[in-house]
C-alpha cells in the first residue's frame, strides 16, 4: 500500500494536531482536597461555596472539587449517595452570588 505525500502530510498533521489537544486538556485531579490546597481557585465566590460545603453537617466531610466560571459555580468529585450530591448542589446554590450550579458530583453506588 503507498501512500501519497499529501495524504501523509495530513495524517502527521493530524497527529500533532492530537497531541497538542490531549496536552492542553490535562485538568485537575479529583482527588485533591477541597478546602484549601492549590487544586481550587482562589476566587471570592469559590472561598465562599468551599465554607458553606465546609460548615454544612451533611456535605462537610465531602471531598468535592469545587471551581466557578465567572459566577457558575461547578461541582465535581464523587459522593456517596444522589442525596448528598443534591444537597451538595442546594447548599452551593444559597450562596450569595451564585447564579447557577454545574453539579457534575456522581453517587459512587
Amino acid at each position: 500500500m503507498v501512500l501519497s505525500i499529501k495524504t501523509l502530510v495530513i495524517r502527521s498533521l493530524a497527529a500533532v494536531v492530537l497531541a497538542f489537544s490531549l496536552v492542553a486538556c490535562e485538568s485537575l485531579p479529583l482527588d485533591q482536597p477541597v478546602f484549601g490546597g492549590s487544586a481550587v481557585s482562589d476566587t471570592p465566590l469559590v472561598a465562599e461555596v468551599q465554607k458553606a460545603l465546609k460548615e454544612n453537617a451533611q456535605t462537610s466531610r465531602l471531598r468535592i472539587k469545587v471551581t466557578s466560571d465567572e459566577d457558575v459555580i461547578i461541582l465535581r468529585g464523587t459522593v456517596e449517595s444522589d442525596a448528598q450530591a443534591f444537597t451538595a448542589e442546594q447548599v452551593a446554590a444559597s450562596v450569595a452570588g451564585v447564579r447557577v450550579v454545574s453539579n457534575h458530583l456522581y453517587a459512587a453506588q
